[in-house]
């Protein structure tokens, strides 16, 4: 799913590129570097030779303004140390993805933490140069959408993108509902918010140990990767600029963008069935100014041409006018 950041594997003969590691930290650049060379000493794909490894560190490390300069022989140690045999393992477990192997419960497809992200804050340059790189206005999201949805109901959206018997959560913020997509097709939506992947059951108890219709527990495998991005200082124009630059840096199958009718634009990019990839996907989405909170797999999305909800209750939210404010689906390709 995601062309820049593969995965090295005992198929792929290719060398590793600054794209295959990941980016420098705030704080910890010292043990950053070693993990970086003992990833490349790894590297199962093509051989990375010592001065090669070298190389693609330095120009990693120049990608991106950093905290403090580079030490004299400071890459070069590394990665002697880390071809010495002395020590070949990570320094942390930070820059690397593992899942927790305890799961919320023995049928869950979750476990009770997830892998942090490799970057939790926006970069204010990344964002500058994905704006500036990969326009993109709200008409022009409309006129190349494959299919024109502003007359459907959401009922009809999601039945462009899920199958009537999954299981599909959706409600308000305070309240919510898991139930197939049949029945909702009979009774239609009420709320505004849904969660993006489909569920495995009805219940399931959350991390608090009570039972829930949305929890990590029973939510079910990835279906969408959900970009959001609030930022008041961004105009529309520049928050659409952003989708497409993920797009177009990741290859990701850009599936659907709603509206949020106040502040954000929500894009649903079709996940990996590689979590690996998801992770890395959503690492890069923060750094272009993604809600990390997206990445959690029990996270609701804005329903797609549902009317919006007052956060603090269940009545319709209304604009200046008076009129009802509408979460308008800007684009869909539900191939």
């Amino acid at each position: 799913m995601v062309k820049i950041v593969q995965k090295p594997n005992n198929s792929s003969k290719r060398k590793p590129t600054t794209a295959d590691l990941h980016d420098f930290p705030d704080i910890g650049i010292h043990h950053h570097i070693f993990d970086l060379a003992v990833f490349l000493k790894n590297w199962t794909g093509a051989k990375v030779s010592p001065q090669e490894a070298v190389d693609l560190i330095y120009c990693k490390f120049g990608e991106s303004p950093q905290r403090r300069p580079l030490q004299s022989k400071e890459v070069e140690n590394a990665v002697e140390r880390a071809n010495s045999g002395t020590k070949t393992r990570l320094s942390s477990r930070r820059y690397v993805f593992k899942q927790t192997d305890v799961k919320t419960s023995s049928e869950s497809y979750w476990g009770e933490t997830l892998q942090p992200l490799a970057s939790r804050k926006a970069d204010a340059e990344k964002i500058r140069l994905g704006i500036e790189q990969h326009p993109w206005e709200m008409d022009s999201i409309w006129e190349e959408s494959p299919l024109r949805v502003d007359q459907c109901s959401p009922v009809e959206i999601l039945s462009m993108l899920f199958e009537e018997d999954e299981l599909i959560c959706s409600g308000t913020f305070y309240e919510s509902k898991t139930q197939p997509l049949s029945e909702w097709i009979k009774q239609g939506f009420h709320g505004d918010l849904f969660c993006s992947n489909p569920m495995r059951c009805r219940e399931g108890k959350n991390l608090q140990g009570k039972v829930s219709s949305r929890c990590r527990d029973n939510v079910g495998k990835r279906r969408f990767l959900v970009y959001e991005c609030d930022d008041k200082s961004l105009g529309f124009d520049e928050k659409a600029s952003l989708i497409r630059c993920l797009w177009e840096k990741t290859e990701a199958k850009l599936r659907m963008v709603v509206h949020s009718g106040n502040k954000s634009l929500h894009a649903f990019f079709e996940a990996s069935a590689d979590e690996v990839d998801n992770w890395r996907f959503m690492s890069l989405a923060v750094k272009y100014g993604g809600d990390p909170e997206m990445y959690r797999p029990e996270q609701q999305s804005r329903l797609p041409n549902a009317y919006r909800r007052c956060k603090d209750s269940s009545r319709l939210l209304l604009d200046q006018s008076g009129n009802k404010i509408r979460q308008k689906c800007l684009y869909l390709d539900p191939k």
